[in-house]
């Protein structure tokens, strides 16, 4: 069985732009291999045509739709649409 290291961390403002402060650490046990080395072995199989992608492109394209759109809200401090 892996572990998982979890970052214990909390969030401050330091004149307007949030960053993490580190608050600890907590060992969790996994059932499996640790979960983003499976993540990293999956992306380099699909990069290098060993296995296919498991992960739709328009997911992809989605998901950073909504990461831009995140970033874009804190910048501006409202909400945006997507």
């Amino acid at each position: 069985m892996a572990e998982v290291a979890e970052a214990a961390e909390a969030e401050v403002a330091a004149e307007c732009i949030w960053e993490a402060v580190e608050a600890g650490k907590e060992e969790l046990p996994t059932r499996r291999a640790e979960p983003l080395q499976l993540e990293l072995q999956s992306f380099l199989d699909a990069c290098s045509g060993r296995a296919p992608n498991p992960v739709p492109v328009a997911d992809g394209v989605r998901a950073l739709a909504v990461v831009e759109a995140a970033a874009l809200a804190a910048r501006l401090g409202r909400t945006v649409a997507l």
